[in-house]
């Protein structure tokens, strides 16, 4: 009984923090996004690479931003924050292929 007890405080708290972390990504996001945009200026890549990079920054931004908006609405479960972690990884993982 004991031990069910601590695993659901410890899912309470999971999600809490995870919640927390969803909710302050987009606008952590956005700030590393505006610098990763001035060195991407200033960047001597090709034009291309430039366009691909800073569509896949405004893109995963956009998405944060949208998953927050959307996380306001709806209680954040276990499964919400995995798929969202792992979509995460995926992302980045494609976009540093290119």
């Amino acid at each position: 009984m004991a031990s069910r007890s601590f695993e659901l405080l410890q899912e309470q708290e999971r999600l809490r923090v995870g919640r927390r972390f969803l909710l302050l990504r987009p606008l952590i996001a956005a700030l590393g996004g505006c610098g990763n945009s001035l060195l991407l200026a200033s960047a001597h890549a090709p034009a291309r690479q430039k366009l691909i990079l800073a569509s896949a920054f405004a893109l995963v931004i956009g998405a944060f931003f949208w998953e927050a908006w959307r996380l306001g609405r709806r209680p954040l479960t276990e499964r919400w924050l995995l798929c969202s972690l792992c979509l995460t990884l995926l992302a980045l993982g494609t976009f540093a292929l290119f």
